[in-house]
């Protein structure tokens, strides 16, 4: 009796429903589950060492590629300001890189 008087999602009192409206909301609900239930596996699939370090060493080269390009467009600017920017640069690439 008490399952007759609960409200669905929309609100409406579910003796209202109709037999194949209870059947396709659970095959809906179903659906979505399992749909979740792939995600929430794949999620939890540990990492590819070899993609990580891939990745890793991909962002390293851009960001070399960057520092290179900035280097080159301020020694276009300003030879002085280049040669302490470079004293900086050779400074901070002594510090030990982080382990991927």
């Amino acid at each position: 009796m008490l399952g007759l008087l609960t409200k669905d999602t929309t609100g409406l009192p579910v003796a209202l429903l109709r037999e194949q409206h209870r059947a396709a909301i659970k095959v809906v609900r179903r659906m979505q589950y399992f749909v979740a239930k792939k995600k929430f596996q794949q999620a939890r699939k540990p990492y590819d060492v070899r993609d990580v370090i891939e990745q890793y060493s991909q962002g390293n080269l851009n960001l070399m590629v960057r520092i290179k390009e900035l280097q080159r467009r301020v020694s276009a600017a300003d030879p002085e300001i280049s040669s302490d920017c470079l004293a900086h640069l050779q400074y901070y690439r002594k510090w030990p890189r982080m382990a991927g």
